[in-house]
């Protein structure tokens, strides 16, 4: 059985960022996803929006292995280099 993880993204930026990797979201097994406002269990992502000021943490369970892309795509952010790679081992 695989461990469960907690990815945290916080935003202590000036605008909305957009976590985007649909390799990364089709190899976990989502459990929840909390915000300051909110909890969703069970949730299917194909992006995860953080607000300034906000904090997301998303709880979810690793089911393939490898590394995949991920970035945001709110206007010209990729291209300051708001892109990176996941890696679940």
């Amino acid at each position: 059985m695989n461990a469960p993880y907690r990815l945290v993204l916080k935003n202590v930026g000036r605008q909305t960022h957009f976590f985007v990797s649909e390799g990364f979201f089709n190899a976990i097994a989502t459990h929840k996803l909390r915000s300051p406002d909110a909890e969703v269990t069970s949730p299917y992502l194909k992006e995860l929006a953080v607000a300034p000021g906000i904090t997301k943490e998303l709880l979810f369970v690793p089911i393939k292995p490898g590394t995949y892309e991920l970035g945001c795509t709110a206007l010209f952010h990729a291209g300051f280099g708001m892109t990176g790679t996941i890696t679940i081992v």
